[in-house]
Formats: C-alpha cells, sequence, structure tokens
C-alpha cells in the first residue's frame, strides 16, 4: 500500500494507496492456514469436516479478484 511500481522505478508514499484489506478476513484466513500448518504435526482427522466448512465459508468471504 505504500510502494507503487512505476516502471523501472519504485515510489515510496507516505500516506497509503489503494484500498485496504479488511483485517478480520486477512485474519480468519491466517486462522485457516495456521489450522491446516498444525494438521501436518498432529493428527486433526476428527475436524477434518469443521476445517472443510470452514474453509468454504473463507472461499466466500474472498474478495473478487481485481484486474
Amino acid at each position: 500500500q505504500f510502494i507503487e511500481s512505476r516502471g523501472e522505478l519504485i515510489v515510496v508514499h507516505a500516506e497509503p494507496q489503494g484500498p485496504r484489506p479488511d483485517a478480520y478476513v486477512v485474519l480468519a484466513v491466517m486462522l485457516v492456514l495456521l489450522l491446516e500448518y498444525a494438521g501436518r504435526f498432529a493428527d486433526q482427522s476428527a475436524l477434518d469436516p469443521e476445517l472443510r466448512v470452514l474453509r468454504e465459508r473463507m472461499e466466500r468471504l474472498r474478495p473478487p479478484a481485481l484486474p
């Protein structure tokens, strides 16, 4: 949000530029990723159905890709 590429130049702004991501969505995605990563080291097979539902809900929250 502070850095902009202009050809071969990089501009650093004093204020953030453009839209800011929703902090709650970012944190929720990070939580899902953390749970998935932890699953590599502990048996979470009992949580699989709930994690699947959580991921589906997270996918619906994701904003559309910017052009």
